[in-house]
């Protein structure tokens, strides 16, 4: 109402039409005062809805001079020149990008006489779906946040204890599998010593009675199959011991899996080619005994010190 004139705060009476898309807006103003709002088709006879929107006006405000009308928009201008001079606004084209009247009507909202033509009823309601659409997208984003939490909050001990478990079952299936793998060794170790006839006790007595050198004597024997043998002699000189203890060390077996032993360990000839016997060939002695003879006693082992360490 203020833009319609300089002296719009007056008591002047105005007749308005406002053309919009699908209706004309009737106000009837007292100065800047609406006595008189009303909303007719486009295709309505303005000149008689005026009649009856000047004669509302009056009934509300009492009876004045119409000053004059104000149209804006398409408003056909011939039917209301009868009623007072028309005087028309001009308006900006209205495009998607710039609405026809939202600055207008935004700036007319903040006043602090504006008139909100809305029902107290639907005013409240308004109100409510507002607060009640601000309330939902703050408890979704409330929920949203307190599952998140949750989800870390159990999710995350559930996954820990999942990971867990199939790692125990997954080292429980190797635990079983090697028991099993340790058992077969086992049981193939135990088949292979026993069938190794390279090592029994008549097949090592006879190597170590090939590579006796002259002068030596055997007069305690102890066979062990798993560890290895123990035995005792006499001599008759230090050297012959150590030239047995020699002799032991490099016994080996030949490509047949037998001990090789005859002609083996006389000097000047080599040791046929093949893996040792003894890992380990200890010397106790040789000291002096009885009619001068040396007295010794030899240790030898399958696996030496070291490897059952």
């Amino acid at each position: 109402a203020q833009s319609l004139s300089p002296d719009a705060g007056g008591e002047a009476r105005r007749l308005v039409l406002v053309a919009e898309r699908d209706d004309v807006a009737i106000a009837v103003l007292d100065g800047g005062t609406p006595v008189e709002l009303r909303a007719v088709a486009s295709g309505a006879d303005l000149r008689r809805e005026a009649m009856l929107s000047l004669l509302a006006a009056e009934d509300f405000g009492g009876e004045k001079p119409l000053a004059e009308v104000v149209t804006l928009g398409e408003v056909d201008t011939d039917a209301l020149a009868a009623f007072a001079p028309v005087r028309r606004l001009e308006t900006e084209p209205e495009t998607a990008e710039a609405p026809r009247y939202p600055r207008g009507i935004a700036e007319r909202s903040l006043e602090a006489g504006a008139l909100n033509a809305l029902p107290e009823s639907w005013r409240i309601m308004l109100e409510e779906t507002r607060f009640k659409a601000k309330m939902v997208k703050a408890l979704a984003v409330a929920g949203a946040i307190w599952a998140l939490a949750m989800g870390v909050l159990f999710g995350v001990p559930l996954g820990y204890g999942f990971m867990t478990d199939r790692q125990k079952a997954m080292s429980r299936e190797h635990s079983r599998r090697y028991n099993e793998v340790r058992e077969m060794r086992e049981k193939v170790r135990l088949v292979q010593k026993y069938s190794d006839h390279a090592r029994g006790a008549l097949e090592i007595l006879k190597a170590v009675s090939d590579r006796l050198p002259e002068g030596v004597e055997l007069n305690n024997w102890n066979f062990r199959r798993d560890e290895g043998v123990r035995f005792s002699g006499e001599a008759a000189d230090a050297g012959a011991v150590y030239k047995l203890k020699d002799a032991l060390i490099d016994m080996r077996l030949d490509v047949a899996g037998e001990a090789a032993g005859e002609g083996g360990g006389e000097e000047g000839e080599p040791e046929a080619e093949g893996e040792r016997v003894f890992a380990d060939v200890e010397l106790i002695g040789p000291s002096a005994g009885k009619g001068g003879r040396q007295r010794f006693d030899i240790e030898c082992k399958y696996v030496s010190d070291e490897e059952e360490g």
